[in-house]
């Protein structure tokens, strides 16, 4: 039986957001769903949400399709990262280079209050104070674990290039192989409810589609 494992991002999300419908229809297929409300969503903790990822009921194999969304992207790399765990796919909806490593792209209200460690790719052999290091470096060896999807866009048109190219290189993900959305909002709640619905149906397809 297929296990779905689908991480929230600021702010958590509810029974009426994508995260919470594409988690119920899994469910309903009688697979095994891990939706958790990660700890403290207003004031994130990037260690605390890896530890919350990693008590998933079941094992992370090639059984099971991880799900990311928004800051829980900086998480889930790092627990790939840590774990090689060996997925079905992974799934990384409204990620961007600069979610990972920097700060400068966010809400000053918003980066107030997430800690500055969620974005922080550490140095292997360095961790006091944790460094920022190239990215590739570290994440382009996820690319032979597993399948990666990435769903991403702008507010009025699809976009492939506004994507960072060096993340797309990095995962081996050849440019037909990408999911692209108009999001209108980071598929979130205020992205059209069109939008939404498209890419709630394309996900759930992906997913499925793993497992056929």
């Amino acid at each position: 039986m297929p296990n779905v494992a689908v991480f929230h991002g600021y702010d958590g999300d509810g029974d009426e957001h994508w995260i919470g419908k594409a988690s119920q229809h899994f469910k309903a297929k009688r697979w095994n769903v891990y939706n958790p409300n990660l700890s403290n969503p207003l004031n994130p903790n990037r260690r605390q949400w890896v530890s919350e990822m990693n008590a998933a009921p079941f094992e992370y194999d090639a059984e099971t399709a991880s799900i990311y969304h928004s800051l829980a992207n900086c998480a889930g790399f790092h627990q790939q990262l840590e774990t090689r765990c060996q997925l079905a796919g992974a799934f990384w909806v409204a990620a961007t280079a600069e979610d990972v490593l920097e700060l400068d792209e966010i809400d000053v209200a918003i980066r107030k209050s997430i800690d500055p460690d969620m974005y922080l790719i550490e140095d292997d052999e360095k961790s006091d104070p944790p460094e920022k290091v190239d990215l590739i470096s570290k994440i382009s060896s996820l690319a032979r674990l597993h399948p990666h999807h990435l769903y991403h866009g702008s507010d009025d048109k699809i976009v492939p290039d506004k994507y960072p190219k060096r993340i797309l290189d990095a995962l081996g993900i050849p440019i037909d192989k990408q999911n692209w959305y108009a999001t209108g909002g980071h598929l979130h709640g205020n992205t059209p409810g069109n939008v939404l619905q498209q890419f709630q149906d394309k996900l759930i397809a992906d997913v499925e589609g793993l497992f056929k």
